[in-house]
């Protein structure tokens, strides 16, 4: 992959480029927002690690300028902030995780194989009458290469599910009939995702054969990372 990483840190810089250069990735590094941001513009990465403490420009204004010129670049965050405080806001800005410092090698290695598992293509059955969240993850998933067919509801899922042999299954925890369709995955050993809302329960939806629960809104690249990880991509 072509990995694009921005850190104030030479020590950072030179144990990423070092470490990511063994497993054949191609590396740029920035010591700074800006020249990053115009990397960015002129190169086509397949990933970036971002500080949030740059000199220039704070981190997550980097994070996001980067997902609005490129949506479907995945971003992890290195920092040495309080995890607690920060890996909410850094998923928000779009990053897919938030890496702690001091980094640890084993780590970084495990978090860029996923991304690297992500590129393959997937295919996917996805259930949402939230109009809005279903457009982001499609064209979030379409545009990693994924195939994705839509169900108004639990019904309509139920027809593809038989129709086709899909990777994964992503259902709004609140549709009618959820349980249902979580439960025919279980059985098929299907991925299924559950976007849940605050009073959805997570542990019955875990027990009746759910892959993995995530509160809603969806972050896509974060559902596209963990879907090729299950998957074994």
């Amino acid at each position: 992959m072509k990995i694009l990483v921005v850190d104030d840190d030479p020590d950072i810089l030179r144990l990423c480029a070092t470490a990511l250069r063994a497993q054949g990735h191609s590396i740029v590094t920035c010591d700074s927002g800006g020249p990053a941001l115009q990397a960015a513009l002129r190169e086509e990465f397949d990933l970036a690690l971002c500080d949030l403490n740059l000199p220039d420009i704070h981190g997550l204004e980097v994070v996001r300028a980067i997902k609005m010129q490129a949506p479907a670049l995945s971003v992890i965050v290195m920092s040495a902030l309080d995890p607690a405080e920060w890996t909410k806001a850094s998923t928000e800005a779009g990053a897919a995780f938030f890496l702690a410092k001091p980094l640890r090698l084993e780590t970084l290695r495990h978090e860029v194989n996923m991304v690297e598992r992500s590129r393959a293509g997937l295919e996917v059955v996805m259930v949402s009458d939230d109009r809005h969240e279903r457009r982001l993850v499609t064209e979030h998933f379409r545009s990693a290469g994924c195939v994705v067919h839509h169900g108004d509801d639990v019904a309509d899922a139920l027809v593809l599910l038989a129709d086709h042999a899909p990777d994964l299954v992503i259902v709004d925890g609140d549709q009618r009939d959820a349980h249902v369709l979580i439960t025919v995955c279980g059985r098929k050993n299907v991925a299924c995702f559950v976007l849940a809302g605050p009073l959805f329960d997570d542990d019955t939806a875990l027990r009746e054969g759910a892959s993995l629960v995530m509160q809603k809104p969806a972050i896509p690249d974060a559902l596209l990372l963990q879907a090729r990880f299950l998957a074994g991509r």
